[in-house]
């Protein structure tokens, strides 16, 4: 049976009945009716025939306005060319004329698109199973007299890339040739883990087999494509809305299944550029580290892609020093935002090997180079946390700057840009600019110096998807389970909240420069309102395993019991000593972390937000008050600032909420980024809390209030926290770690 769309279906409806009462005239030779005549009259009248010389005119409407008056949806007083009046003929109607524009009749309108193949396509996919398996499938469309089975006799060759998936996959050796592609059905085994339904598959792991040549790699058995909707892509499954970070792709195929690759253990080669440095088991294993901890922060890397390349020794290519210095560079950054314990390796010897890598990849950045790839900013973002950790901040912050620069190079400010680029290319361009855009915030409002970014010129870059990589391929995007929250999920989140303290430091930074006063103080205050209402209903909407109920039905703080301190400092030594006995899976969850670095943000915006108003409301009492003398004023002012202070206490109070609630591991472990955030956060909070002197050093009493409770417990967080950092140092006189 035929389908028609549904606005077609009247029209082969009307054919068809007038073919069957034109072969039933011709042979009974019945007179026509006037009924059918006329019928007859208006199909030829539809279908423009001429019956003289049998050719058809095909009509098309002429607008009956000119270009500009269309387009401003106004009545056009010219006549089209080529009708007839009986008035003078207008070269220009009266709109044109009076703005000087071109009076043009240039639209043309759109004829309507291809018809819906999707039903289509599933019918060809199901009768090429059942060709398959040996099995009759019924027609998917509905249920009619025309409808059969199809038989399993007709052959039909299976689309190219069903051929792979159902196949057997070709074996994985050193010999791989670099134009090689990962297909989406390579898998590995995986454990289960605790949260399965949340969680995505485990991360990589060493072939058993110590010889170099091959490994199997077989497509994933008890789960087919064609019977799953769960894995079609969202532009061919329309029971499903598009994510609005999923941006579906032509290329996409619901034959697709995530990728799964898993490392090849090659020999032991002195001439290879990475083997030279470190062993490839040692290389593996901290490029695991980085996936299970840091990876959920600085999303900077395509897992499956740069697996394959690993796996490819991409690194022997010619003209690849770029793709060198990368793999160098990461493993630099993740062995000094992780505790040394976690690699098998005393404590010398992982600062040498930190070194090693850095040096090189200084050397690479010291070099000329003919044009900035997303390659070289990854490269540059990576190396700060070097900088950092062994001192050198200035040199840190000078490379921030030329990091800034290479983005506006690669004009990844505009969103335009990215429709140029390849599928992986443009969403790590995209989660490039956006960590810079955070780092870029985080420094802005913690005083470092003033934002580089402005929203003037990136306001158009779209969020970054959160999707995670095993569903990302060079052809476009896959589906993602519906039961499924990405490990990246966070990372759009925290990206939505930087975009929002975006606006409140540019709003700031412009009213600072000229005061608004009268009607346009009070749109200001107004609109810094609605950012802060922004700002706190943020993650109202988000995910299940992102949320975190901080807040607590109890009006008091949480006390802390008296051998806290002893137990935090002790635990805090075990992770960097000896983290085996401690459930290093907490540590691993990837929403957890990000709970920690969404939440922390939010107050240091929330706070930053409180302190503008403030400054607002201050501004705008004196322009209205201004007859007032100045003991009124004051006292007006006192009252905004008795208020401003209800506020910040509330902020100390959600800190230190949110700090209990975080596990002190997940603060020690996950990078030190988060660490450095949640201590300028309180820090700057504490600076601008109106509390007695000394209040971190009183003895507790019953006389306390509940501000200055929590400010005395954030106190000793802090003290919690430059613990963490101290056991980052390098100070070789520090305990051994």
């Amino acid at each position: 049976m035929d389908f028609y769309p549904p606005q077609l279906a009247g029209q082969s409806s009307t054919a068809t009945a007038l073919e069957h009462l034109g072969s039933a005239t011709q042979a009974n030779q019945q007179s026509v009716t006037p009924d059918i005549v006329t019928i007859e009259r208006k199909r030829k009248k539809r279908s423009g025939n001429n019956e003289e010389d049998g050719t058809k005119i095909k009509k098309t409407r002429q607008s009956q306005s000119c270009d500009a008056c269309r387009a401003r949806k106004v009545k056009c007083d010219r006549p089209p060319p080529g009708k007839e009046t009986n008035g003078p003929i207008k070269n220009v109607c009266s709109h044109c004329a009076q703005l000087n524009l071109p009076c043009t009749f240039d639209y043309v309108q759109r004829k309507r698109g291809p018809p819906n193949m999707y039903l289509k396509r599933i019918r060809e996919d199901q009768e090429v199973e059942s060709n398959e398996n040996g099995k009759s499938i019924p027609s998917p469309v509905g249920s009619s007299k025309f409808n059969s089975e199809v038989p399993a006799s007709i052959a039909r060759a299976p689309p190219p890339s069903q051929t792979i998936l159902r196949g057997t996959l070709p074996m994985m050796s050193n010999n791989t040739s670099p134009g090689w592609q990962p297909t989406l059905a390579m898998t590995m085994p995986t454990t289960q883990s605790a949260h399965a339904g949340h969680y995505p598959p485990s991360t990589m792991s060493i072939s058993n087999s110590s010889s170099p040549t091959a490994q199997a790699v077989t497509a994933p058995l008890g789960l087919s494509p064609l019977r799953s909707r769960s894995y079609l892509p969202a532009s061919l499954d329309p029971s499903h809305p598009l994510v609005a970070s999923q941006t579906p792709s032509a290329q996409s195929s619901p034959l697709h299944l995530p990728q799964h690759l898993a490392y090849i253990n090659h020999t032991f080669n002195p001439r290879n550029p990475l083997d030279s440095v470190l062993p490839r088991p040692l290389l593996y294993h901290i490029i695991d580290l980085y996936f299970d901890y840091i990876y959920c922060l600085i999303p900077c890397l395509h897992k499956p892609s740069f697996v394959h390349d690993l796996n490819t020794k991409r690194e022997e290519n010619l003209n690849e020093e770029e793709w060198v210095i990368l793999v160098l560079a990461v493993v630099a950054s993740t062995l000094v935002q992780l505790p040394r314990s976690f690699v098998n390796l005393p404590r010398k010897e992982v600062k040498d090997l930190v070194l090693r890598c850095h040096n090189r990849v200084r050397n690479y950045l010291a070099q000329d180079f003919d044009s900035v790839t997303v390659t070289r900013t990854i490269i540059i973002y990576l190396s700060l946390f070097v900088y950092r950790i062994i001192g050198r901040i200035a040199v840190a912050e000078g490379l921030f700057g030329q990091n800034y620069v290479a983005i506006l190079t690669l004009r990844a400010h505009e969103e335009r840009t990215y429709a140029k680029l390849g599928n992986i290319e443009r969403v790590l361009l995209r989660r490039m600019f956006w960590l810079m855009y955070g780092a870029d915030k985080t420094l802005a409002f913690t005083g470092a110096f003033p934002a580089f970014f402005h929203e003037d010129d990136c306001a158009s870059v779209a969020l970054p998807e959160d999707i995670d990589d095993e569903y990302l391929t060079k052809e476009g995007y896959i589906k993602q389970p519906e039961s499924y929250t990405s490990v990246l999920s966070g990372f759009r989140y925290i990206s939505d909240l930087f975009r929002v303290s975006g606006e409140v430091l540019d709003k700031r930074r412009r009213d600072r420069l000229r005061s608004p006063s009268g009607l346009m103080l009070q749109m200001r205050i107004n609109e810094i309102n609605e950012l802060h209402n922004r700002t706190m209903s943020i993650m109202d909407l988000c995910p299940a395993p992102l949320k975190l109920d901080y807040r607590s039905a109890s009006v008091s703080v949480m006390s802390m019991s008296p051998d806290w301190d002893e137990r935090i400092k002790s635990d805090i030594h075990t992770i960097f000593s000896d983290p085996n006995k401690h459930d290093m899976d907490l540590v691993k969850d990837f929403y957890l972390v990000q709970q920690a670095n969404i939440y922390i943000t939010q107050q240091l915006v929330r706070f930053t937000i409180i302190q503008y108003r403030e400054e607002l409301l201050e501004s705008q009492q004196d322009d209205v008050h201004h007859e007032l003398d100045l003991a009124q004023r004051e006292t007006m002012k006192r009252s905004i600032r008795e208020q401003a202070q209800d506020e910040r206490d509330e902020v100390v109070v959600d800190m230190l909420s949110i700090l209990q609630k975080i596990p002190i591991q997940v603060l020690a472990v996950n990078s030190f980024s988060i660490i450095e955030k949640v201590r300028f956060v309180a820090s700057s909070l504490l600076d601008f809390l109106n509390h007695d002197e000394g209040i971190g050093l009183l003895p507790p009493s019953s006389q306390e209030t509940r501000a200055q409770k929590a400010q005395r417990n954030l106190w000793k967080f802090l003290n919690y926290l430059f613990e963490i950092e101290s056991m980052y140092s390098w100070d070789d006189d520090k305990a051994t770690i």
